[in-house]
């Protein structure tokens, strides 16, 4: 917890190597960052709309990351999950990206129904959304059948963060939490129970 994004990459890095030169070995990290504006391949500068004097004030890193994908947030109150795993090892084809990232969209679905909470997947932009709510973003890289980054799950309200962004460069996306839904958990409940499923 509270670990740079700097380091959970340096260590995401670390699991990669080992992975790639080992068989039937993966990894599942589970962080809790501190503030930093992520922005994979696809990202628009456009799309980052606080100032350098914003990003100051707010404490707030800004990294670029090897994910696809465009802006989002990490910070606290977020349980970020990276699975680093071969495909193969799962059962699944190297090359089945939306085949890994459903089953592991359906084991959160299974983690929230199990806490009383009513959510779906969406496309556009993917993730798991109460209503038009996202309380799920989804950034997965894979590369030589080998899976990387990951997901969050906000715990606790991420609005005031969200607004310096285009979130997946989209203008006006709302986001949600478990404390918004009225589901307060402790970060390493969540992290222990979302883990299970």
């Amino acid at each position: 917890r509270n670990i740079s994004f700097s380091d959970l990459e340096k260590l995401q890095k670390n699991c990669l190597d080992v992975v790639s030169h080992s068989s039937r070995i993966g990894f599942l990290l589970v962080s809790e960052p501190m503030p930093t504006f992520t922005h994979g391949k696809s990202a628009a500068t456009s799309d980052l709309l606080w100032s350098q004097a914003q990003l100051t004030e707010k404490k707030t890193q800004v990294y670029h990351v090897s994910r696809g994908g465009q802006w989002t947030y990490h910070g606290p109150g977020q349980v970020v999950l990276y699975p680093i795993a071969r495909l193969s090892d799962l059962g699944l084809h190297s090359k089945a990206a939306r085949a890994f990232i459903g089953t592991i969209a359906g084991s959160v679905l299974g983690f929230l129904n199990s806490i009383g909470v009513v959510a779906e997947i969406k496309t556009r932009p993917y993730g798991i959304y109460v209503s038009n709510q996202k309380l799920v973003s989804f950034g997965v890289n894979l590369h030589d059948g080998i899976s990387s980054h990951g997901l969050a799950l906000y715990l606790t309200d991420q609005s005031p963060y969200f607004e310096g962004i285009n979130p997946c460069g989209t203008i006006g996306q709302e986001s949600t939490s478990l404390a918004n839904l009225g589901i307060r958990l402790t970060w390493m409940n969540t992290a222990v129970e979302i883990v299970e499923y």
